[in-house]
């Protein structure tokens, strides 16, 4: 299964990525295409990505994802990591993912807004 994601932005210009699949080496290079692409253009904004969906994170895939971070914290954005399953969460701080954005653990976290379109 590939990943695939629903991408909204919400009324104070904040990205969501509703993230559904397998992350792996392969299926994520177009996501990191997309989240670079929009974070260039919308630099200093907050992504919200939302692994609620997400069934399977291979260690490529994450590691590619860490790389991904690091452009968006060049950008200047602010990532958070939301509805991360505490087997993804042990992984992500192996690979030190935790130093360069927040996890979100409350599921009613303040970054969530009604007022959202589809990019």
């Amino acid at each position: 299964m590939s990943i695939s994601a629903n991408i909204t932005i919400d009324v104070h210009g904040d990205l969501t990525f509703f993230m559904e699949g397998n992350l792996t080496y392969d299926n994520g290079f177009p996501l990191r295409k997309k989240l670079i692409h929009l974070s260039n253009k919308r630099p200093s904004t907050n992504i919200i990505i939302d692994f609620n969906k997400v069934d399977f994170v291979g260690s490529s895939g994450i590691s590619l994802f860490v790389e991904t971070i690091k452009a968006l914290n060049k950008n200047k954005n602010r990532v958070f990591l939301k509805n991360v399953s505490n087997e993804f969460l042990k992984v992500f701080k192996l690979y030190q993912l935790d130093n360069y954005q927040e996890i979100i653990l409350d599921l009613e976290e303040e970054y969530s807004y009604s007022n959202s379109k589809s990019l």
